[in-house]
């Protein structure tokens, strides 16, 4: 008989990416996915923590599967994702102790839960459900995923974050930096691009921070391999410009970068290579010097913006997207209008607006009051929601009668037009073109008409 699973994800582009390869990890088990209306032998939930909300929703399967394993006893939960580690980092036998300790928490918690795995022992599901498969899984970044788009895939390069930013959960529970092989890398973006995979976009809690030392070069052809090999390691800048010489028509684009590690090397990289997508996505969260310290961001507004300005000048028309938190804990009035003068100045392409909202086992849940208001965090973010969305009507309408190379991905749900994105990650709505055989191809596109978040033109 056929053994069945769902598999359901929370949160961000790094989770949908292990689900791939939790799919593919129980698909080598035998195990069939099926909809959510079918019951399951095998129900496994990828669990995000940056909001509370995400593990609020979790935890609000309570009732969900009591139900369900009334119905089928020997249904099997397993929580995995971000929910799954708490780790403090500086002492590692405490770390272990306080790990045990969580592990009984959530199973209070969730008694209806079966095994709680962490994302990178993934790799273990076999063992742990004494199932047989042909081939054994050393680790997880040698899971070949199953990828759920034929021509976008996320190909993670590295996990955990370093930063300790202070409202920030990631480093208590992806743990510290962890960087793939070069090699790895290397070889399942050159096998996508083979396969005619056009989008891949590689990602890291803090993506441009990753290296490797320079041994990982072995078995990739050396004689295509561009920059200074005599170094001791090999960094971002050196990954992305050899992953853009491989044969193909692709774009490669990569989040989330933090400014920090945006070097003026790597902008030189994005400039110069084609296969690279003209996109920074790098977080701000503030233009308030005073917050930024409050928030541990390893920078100033005002160097922020030097590096906005070194990448227009290096790369015209480049799209620059960005993340801010309304509403940290203290921001008056004056700091909050730092942020809104700003991002007037620099006119990003896309702001991620959120509220600030507590987070507990972060840095800033432990020092600071979320001593601002609901309805005054509210009226900040619609504040810069107008700041946005007046910068972008003047950029857009600058592309009105140019043509422009697009990716069509989807088709508009109301009009039934095709749907393409831009180099600069912009929206197109086709509207001389309903044709589905376009999904998955480059085309070039007349821009005849611009709204603040999308493009209208015809192929």
């Amino acid at each position: 008989m056929q053994k069945t699973y769902q598999l359901t994800t929370f949160g961000c582009q790094m989770n949908l990416s292990d689900s791939e390869r939790i799919a593919a990890v129980c698909e080598m088990m035998g195990y069939k996915p099926v909809k959510d209306d079918e019951i399951a032998d095998l129900y496994i939930i990828n669990t995000c923590s940056v909001r509370q909300k995400a593990e609020d929703r979790v935890l609000g399967m309570h009732h969900k599967f009591v139900e369900l394993k009334s119905k089928k006893k020997d249904t099997k939960v397993i929580i995995t994702g971000c929910m799954v580690k708490r780790d403090i980092r500086q002492n590692p036998e405490k770390s272990q102790r306080y790990q045990e300790s969580y592990y009984e928490e959530l199973k209070t918690k969730m008694p209806w839960a079966d095994f709680f795995v962490e994302i990178n022992q993934i790799n273990k599901l076999p063992e742990l459900l004494n199932e047989q498969i042909e081939i054994k899984i050393d680790e997880y970044f040698a899971i070949t995923p199953k990828y759920n788009s034929k021509f976008q895939a996320f190909v993670p390069i590295s996990t955990g974050c370093d930063k300790f930013c202070t409202f920030c959960i990631v480093p208590f529970t992806r743990g510290k930096e962890v960087y793939r092989d070069y090699n790895q890398i290397y070889n399942e973006v050159l096998t996508l691009v083979q396969s005619g995979v056009k989008e891949i976009t590689l990602l890291g809690q803090n993506v441009n921070s990753w290296k490797s030392r320079k041994e990982g070069l072995l078995g990739v052809p050396i004689p295509k391999f561009r920059g200074n090999i005599e170094k001791d390691y090999l960094d971002f800048a050196d990954l992305i410009e050899n992953l853009a010489q491989i044969d193909g028509d692709f774009w490669l684009r990569f989040t989330s970068a933090h400014p920090y590690d945006i070097n003026p090397r790597l902008i030189d990289v994005v400039a110069n290579e084609k296969n690279i997508a003209k996109q920074f996505h790098f977080a701000l969260q503030s233009g308030s010097n005073s917050v930024l310290r409050r928030m541990n961001r390893y920078y100033t507004a005002e160097e922020f913006e030097e590096k906005v300005n070194l990448i227009k000048e290096k790369i015209p028309g480049v799209a620059i997207t960005t993340d801010v938190i309304v509403g940290f804990c203290g921001e008056t009035e004056e700091e909050f209008l730092d942020t809104v003068k700003l991002c007037e100045r620099i006119q990003f392409d896309q702001i991620y607006i959120s509220e600030y909202s507590q987070r507990s086992g972060t840095i800033a849940a432990k020092f600071y009051k979320d001593d601002i208001p609901h309805e005054v965090k509210e009226k900040r973010k619609q504040i810069l929601e107008e700041v946005l969305k007046n910068g972008l009507k003047e950029k857009n309408k600058k592309l009105i009668n140019t043509k422009q190379k697009a990716l069509v991905y989807k088709t508009e749900r109301k009009t039934k037009n095709l749907i393409a994105r831009t180099t600069h990650g912009k929206d197109v709505e086709i509207t001389n073109s309903q044709n589905k055989e376009y999904i998955g191809q480059f085309v070039y596109v007349d821009i005849k008409d611009a709204l603040e978040f999308r493009l209208f033109g015809e192929i």
